[in-house]
């Protein structure tokens, strides 16, 4: 999905070398499971469901955007090469967007399916 967001509409050719970077998005797993298990660990400390979901999203904030946008540098030398700007661009808007859902979405619909409530 990100490969046609970051290229646009669908009248651009999107090559093959676009499908790979999806082996990339394994850290915004591995981020996502690291705020949930930061998250128990907050609420085994005895912080409130709520507060629990937020320091752990904010003690999470920098390392995953820390991380997201240290790849997102490096990516950016291989827009200037023909070959590789679909690989680029589909990483680079696949990272920005892993990056949102993961900080955003996923303490969201914790709080959601578990009720908590700010107090």
């Amino acid at each position: 999905m990100s490969a046609f967001v970051g290229k646009g509409p669908p009248r651009f050719y999107l090559p093959v070398s676009a499908e790979d970077p999806y082996t990339s998005y394994a850290p915004i797993i591995v981020n996502a499971v690291v705020l949930l298990d930061e998250v128990n660990a907050n609420l085994g400390r005895g912080l409130a469901p709520y507060n629990a979901v937020v320091e752990a999203a904010v003690a999470r904030l920098n390392p995953v955007v820390n991380a997201a946008g240290t790849t997102v540098l490096g990516v950016l030398p291989m827009l200037q090469d023909v070959f590789w700007v679909a690989l680029a661009v589909t990483i680079f808007f696949g990272l920005i967007v892993g990056t949102l859902l993961t900080m955003i979405m996923v303490p969201t619909l914790y709080a959601l399916l578990y009720r908590i409530r700010p107090e």
